[in-house]
């Protein structure tokens, strides 16, 4: 198993979903990352969000269900989110999980526990 670190994922418009799928770091040997063991999501402190980012999940319905809301970091807190499935290899969809930030520019540092 490995960790990938992806990046940082930042919403450009406020309200519209940003698919961390889209995340150019997720790729290994050339093909794209859609599945994985883990996936970790910090709010970004460099710089700093200040306001909240959400994230998302499609489901099978079409609808997109919120699974958690990181809130604004300070000095001695980074709010975070994790999802895992250790029982099942590869059981998380990345391509299901969507980030929303209520300020332009922010968003959330991504990690990936890959196979």
């Amino acid at each position: 198993m490995a960790l990938v670190a992806a990046g940082p994922l930042v919403v450009p418009t406020p309200g519209t979903l940003v698919p961390v799928s889209s995340l150019v770091r997720l790729q290994e040997n050339n093909l794209p990352i859609i599945r994985c063991h883990g996936v970790l999501f910090q709010a970004l402190v460099d710089p700093p969000n200040v306001g909240t980012t959400s994230i998302y999940q499609l489901a099978p319905d079409g609808q997109y269900y919120l699974l958690a809301v990181l809130g604004v970091p300070t000095t001695s807190f980074i709010p975070s989110f994790s999802a895992s499935l250790t029982w099942s290899p590869n059981a998380v969809a990345l391509t299901d999980l969507y980030l929303d930030a209520q300020n332009a520019g922010e968003g959330a540092l991504v990690t990936v526990l890959i196979s």
